[in-house]
């Protein structure tokens, strides 16, 4: 025994001596002033957000599943780094339910040096669960007390590709140092874990022990590590817990010290997570997201938080109005009215967070209020994005395994320095990296709250500096595909799902908490604002810089095909029912797309050309079209996700155009009332919805005769659809390329593809760098071809002989600075700009001396056909007249000579 006992004592020695009183820089987090809530502060990101709360003063993990092992609550704030030094975290910590006894897989500790240089700390704030590459070392207390140091970097086999939710634990982790007992080991109720950590120019010294609450070492444990795996975040685990208990262990009191720490005040995220506004005319509405700042279930009655604040700087800074704190969304929305559009206002939402002191913590997020943009002097840009993910398998802790947070994307959108954000939904998926938690509305409004905030985090820099439109589709309300059915609550019946008999499967608590935290910045509804069995409406419109919006829903009132057409046996959108020939027998006209009152809007709206509006655009889920190609053999889209990626220049001999009734393709007489909406407003539809961009011209009577649709490609594409028509289109344009089709497709929607973008199997190559934008200000000028090509206005190829000639035909033909300088003022905007039926609120009627209405810069614009356009009765002859002979082409000053 004698032997065993020396090298136990040689051990501890080497622990103790490595554990030596350290230097000061002390800091202690702590949770003494934090009311019981299920946020548990700015300095933590929590995995996930339901999973742990403040309780007595101290952090608890309520989650013990075995299917959710390893619940991790990152301190933002708190990183190791990777020059040589040293450093000691030291933390209190202890199972909830003492007097339970605990699983076989119980225990509770730390998660140090995920992620590292070069890795995003929000990224780094997203590892939990499994082990993954750039996952770090775990130090875990298990349920004897005993303590181990393990890696958390070693990639587990078959990891899922949607949704990580595999049982683990602590001893699938590679042992990296074993634990040791001191001769008073014991087990209690109550650990401090101290680990100590010393860089080296190889490698690191790790040692770490177990004390109990009188100081006593029980436990102890060393290692010698790559210093790769102690450079990174500092995160508290929970993993397990008591048998039978929902709940794990509690934490207090995390203590940081040494050189090898870093303080990073910056990287705090709350009170005041997210804010995103609005601009119609000189009305600004918008909206702060908040944290959930009261205990789980709490009612929203007794919840009492003061209002948040709305800041500008105005010759200082001065409060302009309040507004008050939503439960279940934590929104708060602001309205401006009468507000200066003419320049940039800095504005902070500031939110007085609640302690159980009497001092708040004061919280504030800052953005501009951007000058509404002259659309006459230049390009009004609109961004449009759409479904956005963080994981689609061959999981890594770092960009190579998640998209989050989406940092190249955010970085290449600021350099276009778009005047508005359009997200046309799938913000989040249900399932994305972790499953959908549906066991009651309390939790499932804290998952989407959960998920809706990595959006935030990740968008956030953008949407608080520019007016943005934001819009839920299916996924954001935890469907696979939605039809709302005029806001029906949906209940499995007759052998169809919930999902397949219309309707919402979610509550409309939830549906309605959703549509605030995305929705609420935008003008107030111009329906009904609540339909069916209670769910909110968004339909809507506004008008900035003279362009005109519409946002509708073409989700919420649309039926389900299974439910209007039962001959066909759809499910899930998809005809089952053997000889059903759904381009003739799956249409009716009383079937609703949009429904009545949206149709009814979308006229109106086409209609009115108030607020020098010279521009429409309509704003929606899903362009008016199947868009999207399939093996023929296929009756469903569960291939999709099989199908192989094609190099290009291939192209598969089999598919054929899609019957998929969740596209809009579908009900055809809806449709074509909607496109038809559409049409007499000259309305330019941008969607999302189908992964691929897509550029559509719409057909009603004849191809092209309609309106242009632009389905935005996905945030991220987890789902490629494609568009590889093997039939020969119809009315072709001889030497198009085989890509520009004219198809009666399966679902009758008449429509020409002008381009599509296909998935391809391509190498990973380098970055390329960043794309700029026409009025990127603060980055070097690129060179660029001459004069008109920058805003794509010159033809490709053309010769500098043949521009140099065709500019001087210009300059002889246009009258000079000094002529024109007394016109400048009154000229109208060019024909394709006016709204339809009148002229614009600027032009003098018809015999006016007005110089601008017969000007020759106007007379040469060829006079548009009376049948199409704008102008559709004779009224462009009042602005196009013949053109003068040709003497007089020059002015005034040739008629003199």
């Amino acid at each position: 025994m004698q032997p065993r006992r020396s090298a136990l004592l040689h051990f501890l020695a080497l622990a103790l001596a490595g554990l030596a009183p350290h230097c000061p820089g002390q800091t202690t987090l702590n949770f003494d002033a934090t009311p019981d809530r299920v946020w548990i502060g700015r300095d933590w990101w929590a995995n996930r957000l339901q999973d742990w709360r403040v309780q007595n003063g101290r952090l608890e993990c309520v989650e013990a599943g075995k299917n959710l092992p390893m619940r991790t609550a990152h301190c933002l704030t708190q990183t190791l780094g990777a020059r040589n030094g040293d450093a000691e975290i030291s933390v209190r910590l202890g199972p909830i339910d003492p007097a339970a006894a605990l699983g076989p897989h119980a225990a509770a500790g730390l998660l140090l040096g995920a992620g590292g240089i070069g890795i995003d700390p929000r990224l780094t704030a997203q590892v939990h669960h499994v082990p993954a590459e750039d996952g770090g070392m775990v130090i875990l207390v298990e349920r004897d007390g005993k303590i181990s140091i393990r890696r958390n970097d070693q990639p587990l086999e078959n990891t899922p590709l949607w949704a990580i939710n595999t049982p683990l634990g602590p001893d699938q982790l590679p042992l990296l140092g074993d634990g040791m007992v001191t001769p008073v080991a014991r087990q209690g109720d109550e650990y401090t874990l101290v680990v100590r950590i010393v860089h080296g120019q190889t490698k690191s010294r790790v040692a770490a022990r177990v004390q109990d609450e009188g100081g006593n070492v029980l436990y102890f444990a060393i290692a010698e590590v790559d210093p790769a795996l102690t450079d990174g975040s500092i995160a508290l685990v929970s993993t397990g817990g008591p048998e039978g208990s929902p709940s794990g262990f509690w934490f207090d009191d995390l203590t940081t010290t040494g050189s090898l720490v870093s303080t990073r005040a910056d990287r705090a995220f709350g009170p005041v997570w997210h804010t995103m506004y609005l601009r119609d005319q000189s009305t600004i509405r918008l909206t702060a997201q908040l944290p959930p700042l009261a205990p789980l279930g709490a009612p929203a009655d007794a919840i009492q938080l003061p209002d948040a604040e709305l800041w500008v700087e105005d010759d200082g800074w001065r409060k302009i109005t309040t507004a008050p704190v939503v439960p279940d969304s934590w929104t708060a929305t602001f309205q401006l009215e009468h507000w200066d559009t003419g320049r940039d206002i800095p504005y902070e939402v500031r939110f007085a967070e609640p302690t159980t002191t009497d001092a708040p913590l004061d919280g504030a997020r800052r953005g501009l209020f951007r000058a509404a943009p002259d659309a006459t002097q230049r390009d009004y840009v609109i961004g449009s994005l759409s479904c956005n993910k963080t994981y689609t398998g061959g999981l890594k802790w770092n960009r190579f395994g998640l998209w989050f947070p989406h940092d190249d994307l955010v970085a290449h959108l600021a350099a276009q320095n778009p005047d508005l954000l359009f997200f046309a939904g799938d913000q989040i998926y249900e399932g994305d990296l972790t499953p959908a938690d549906r066991r009651n509305e309390d939790l499932a409004c804290l998952d989407y709250l959960y998920k809706w905030t990595k959006w935030c985090w990740a968008f956030g820099p953008l949407t608080a500096d520019r007016p943005t439109v934001a819009i839920p589709d299916d996924h954001d309300v935890f469907h696979g595909n939605l039809w709302g059915a005029g806001g029906r609550r949906a209940e499995a019946h007759d052998g169809l799902t919930a999902q397949d008999s219309g309707g919402y499967v979610m509550s409309p608590r939830f549906v309605n908490m959703v549509h605030r935290t995305q929705t609420s910045n935008l003008p107030p509804p111009k329906i009904d604002p609540v339909v069916g069995d209670g769910y909110t409406t968004y339909t809507t419109s506004f008008t900035d810089a003279g362009v005109s919006f519409a946002v509708f829903s073409d989700r919420e009132f649309k039926e389900s095909p299974s439910v209007a057409v039962p001959a066909g046996k759809f499910r899930n959108g998809w005809p089952q029912a053997e000889g059903f020939d759904p381009a003739t027998q799956a249409d009716d006209p009383a079937i609703p797309l949009l429904g009545a009152q949206q149709e009814q809007f979308l006229h109106e709206w086409a209609a009115d050309w108030s607020h020098g509006a010279w521009m429409k655009f309509a704003l929606s889920q899903s362009p008016l079209a199947a868009a999207h190609t399939l093996p023929a053999s296929a009756k469903d889209d569960e291939i999709v996700g099989r199908l192989p990626s094609l190099a290009p220049g291939e192209y598969p001999s089999d598919d054929v155009p899609v019957a998929d009734a969740d596209t809009n393709g579908w009900p055809h007489t809806g449709r074509q009332r909607a496109v038809e909406a559409l049409r007499e407003g000259f309305a330019f539809h941008l969607a999302g919805d189908q992964h691929l961009a897509t550029l559509i011209r719409y057909g009603l009577d004849d191809w092209r005769d309609a309106s242009i649709c632009l389905t935005s490609p996905a945030i991220a594409n987890t789902w490629p659809r494609r568009w590889y028509p093997t039939q020969e289109g119809a009315n072709r344009a001889e030497g198009r390329a085989p890509q520009h089709r004219r198809l009666h497709r399966r679902l009758r929607q008449q429509d020409h593809h002008a381009r599509r973008r296909r998935p391809h199997h391509l190498r990973r190559r380098a970055r390329p760098p960043l794309r700029q934008g026409p009025r990127l200000r603060d980055r070097p000028t690129p060179r660029r071809r001459p004069l008109l090509h920058r805003r794509g206005l010159a033809p490709l190829g053309r010769s500098h002989r043949r521009w140099r000639r065709l500019l001087r035909r210009m300059a002889r033909d246009a009258p000079s600075i000094r002529q024109l300088r007394p016109i400048l003022e009154p000229l109208p905007p060019p024909h394709h700009l006016q709204p339809p039926g009148r002229l614009h609120p600027r032009s003098p009627p018809r015999g006016s001396r007005n110089p601008a209405l017969h000007h020759p810069a106007l007379r040469r614009v060829h006079p548009q056909s009376p049948r199409r356009g704008p102008m559709a009765d004779d009224r462009h002859r009042r602005l196009h007249r013949p053109r003068p002979p040709r003497a007089n082409r020059r002015g005034p000053r040739s008629r003199r000579r």
